[in-house]
């Protein structure tokens, strides 16, 4: 195993534990070490599971809602030369602009799995994305001739934000390739969002049951954006989609929809691509006995393809200096930075996230006075599983967490703000019963 992140880990297995591996090993790795203590025991690993017309960009705001909307084509001048330079993309960034060691890694890599996914060509060569980061959101009004966003993409090769990286923006750019041309911006949006991530914060929006998916299937991209709570719904229903029905039909519906398509029309495509009509999917959808209507969907193209950590099913403890020079740190967003990994839960249970020296009673209920885009000194952990619940977080000046987890893959993540790096450390463990007077049944 190779964990590229300076970090101290100390992971002790007992007798029957699931453990990675037979003996001591020690390994090192950027300024650091990684001490594993393992047994014999056995090992488990769980499994883990825009867009405009032809020649119209997409717009992208960082609100809670990431709206998109379709603008005039940009002004773009002679070609720039890039400031950094990948397999899959280049950033073309402002001077004074820099971005952290590891971001140009996690974008080939996001745009690498994202191709796959979607069943595209990744891009190389002369054909790489071009990805222009700029200072401002005056600067980027000259690339995406729209006021008031953080970023937009046009067709299968161009973004610009004032972001880097912005994954959305990415997606857009690799669903265009589909078909050298975009569906409907609900559609659009909603792959979008499903496939986005979390852009180094530290939850994801959820989406509000009380929205009406036909109020939405029709609307322009600034229409959809100034629709409160609608890019929650629309990715979460891409989501429900793609694990319903599976991403070669999801991709075959996508494909067909036309960029005007109307709901009758749109009923049609489901009929010739899913089976179903429009009426019975969003009926399920909606139908809150289902579980679909109350999970987040989303790939974590990144996040769940991270380095693994292995841990003997009970207790682990971690710490990590978090700074954005670091070979693996992903930033800087617009202020957030976040190092990335996996590993597994192998039994049903609870489980404890606390942050080193914070002798506080455990909550089930996550911290709500955090900001959408606010930078945290957090760890945050996420099961890989399509509509999977389980979401834990702990942050500095927030509560240690507990929750029931399933087994498979899960993300952690360990953030900064970008402005105050410094040491992450904490410890998770394996929990016998549900602590406090609250108990959830697993």
């Amino acid at each position: 195993m190779r964990i590229s992140v300076s970090v101290r880990m100390v992971a002790v297995c007992i007798a029957g534990a699931h453990c990675a591996g037979e003996e001591v090993a020690q390994q090192s790795t950027t300024g650091s070490e990684i001490l594993t203590t393992s047994s014999s025991a056995s090992s488990t690993s769980g499994t883990s599971e825009a867009l405009t017309s032809e020649a119209g960009w997409t717009e992208s705001t960082t609100s809670n809602d990431m709206p998109s909307t379709e603008g005039p084509e940009p002004s773009t001048g002679e070609q720039e030369q890039p400031s950094y330079e990948g397999e899959h993309v280049v950033v073309i960034a402002d001077e004074g602009l820099e971005l952290c060691g590891g971001t140009m890694q996690h974008m080939d890599s996001f745009i690498s799995q994202a191709s796959m996914r979607f069943g595209v060509q990744a891009p190389v060569g002369d054909d790489r994305i071009r990805y222009t980061w700029v200072k401002d959101s005056e600067t980027l009004k000259e690339h995406c001739s729209i006021p008031d966003v953080s970023g937009c993409a046009q067709g299968g090769g161009r973004s610009a934000s004032t972001m880097a990286p912005l994954n959305h923006e990415l997606i857009h750019n690799i669903t265009y390739r589909i078909k050298d041309r975009h569906p409907r911006p609900f559609f659009t949006e909603g792959a979008a969002v499903a496939f986005e991530g979390y852009d180094g914060r530290l939850f994801r929006e959820d989406a509000k049951h009380d929205i009406e998916i036909f109020d939405l299937l029709e609307l322009s991209h600034s229409e959809l954006a100034g629709f409160s709570g609608a890019y929650p719904v629309v990715g979460q229903f891409a989501g429900y989609l793609i694990g319903r029905h599976g991403i070669d039909d999801f991709i075959r519906l996508y494909s067909e929809v036309a960029a005007d398509a109307t709901i009758e029309q749109i009923d049609q495509n489901f009929h010739d691509g899913l089976g179903v009509s429009l009426a019975e999917s969003v009926a399920e959808f909606q139908d809150l006995t289902n579980p679909w209507s109350d999970c987040n969907f989303d790939a974590l193209l990144s996040e769940c393809n991270a380095p693994a950590i292995p841990w003997n099913g009970e207790y682990f403890e971690m710490e990590s200096e978090i700074d954005c020079s670091r070979a693996d740190t992903i930033g800087p967003y617009d202020g957030r930075m976040s190092v990335e990994f996996t590993f597994d839960i192998y039994e049903t249970s609870f489980y404890e996230l606390r942050l080193a020296g914070d002798e506080q009673l455990a909550t089930f209920v996550p911290d709500i006075h955090v900001k959408f885009d606010q930078p945290n000194t957090a760890v945050s952990i996420f099961p890989c599983g399509a509509c999977s619940t389980g979401f834990m977080e702990t942050q500095k000046g927030g509560t240690p967490r507990w929750t029931t987890l399933r087994p498979g893959r899960h993300s952690l993540r360990l953030l900064a703000p970008v402005n105050e790096p410094g040491t992450v450390a904490f410890g998770f463990k394996r929990l016998p019963e549900a602590p406090g007077d609250v108990i959830k049944e697993p």
